[in-house]
């Protein structure tokens, strides 16, 4: 398994992103999915000179499907959201992540941002459903980069994405605060989901 490029290592904290983006001259289109109230994404719009877009149901779903604390939140989420960054020129899309990677052609985005329902099932078909979106030479990155089973949250990134980081050869990156990503690189491409 193959590291990183050197260019990624300068990027240690997920605030870091839109720079990062800017400096590699990746500023068409990216996706966050998963928004929550938007402070993420706030962040992204306010340092990043391409097009955000951001992808969250926004809706209770049962425990058995999404265990987490921000599940208890989605309506007033979804309004401070679009209180904040609809204004900053963010899209919204209210939908299931696997609906919105259709909105996308394959190899179109800058970058993709995971940071939605992190139960194994759904972080696997994430990664799946969004790694063909993401083009060579783009950022493939996500949260919560741990595992945590408790009574908020259940949270199996890291295996699923280690998982694809052994199929397409490339360690990811993890910064302090749990974020992780891959640069996709050609080789990377070819290898798929």
């Amino acid at each position: 398994m193959k590291f990183p490029p050197l260019a990624l290592r300068p990027l240690h904290h997920r605030d870091q992103l839109g720079h990062w983006l800017n400096a590699a001259g990746l500023y068409g289109t990216g996706v966050e999915v998963g928004t929550l109230f938007g402070g993420y994404a706030k962040v992204i719009a306010s340092t990043w000179r391409g097009r955000l877009h951001c992808v969250d149901l926004w809706e209770k779903q049962p425990s058995e499907i999404y265990k987490d604390g921000a599940n208890e939140m989605a309506e007033s989420a979804h309004a401070e959201a679009r209180n904040v960054l609809t204004p900053m020129g963010v899209v919204l899309h209210r939908m299931s992540s696997l609906d919105a990677a259709n909105l996308f052609k394959d190899e179109s985005l800058d970058f993709v941002y995971l940071d939605a329902n992190h139960a194994l099932p759904a972080i696997r078909a994430d990664i799946a459903a969004w790694w063909p979106k993401v083009k060579v030479g783009g950022l493939f990155c996500g949260h919560d980069f741990y595992i945590r089973y408790d009574a908020d949250t259940n949270s199996d990134a890291q295996t699923a994405v280690a998982e694809f980081a052994e199929k397409v050869g490339q360690w990811p990156q993890i910064t302090w605060c749990n974020s992780w990503w891959l640069l996709k690189t050609e080789e990377m491409a070819r290898v798929g989901t």
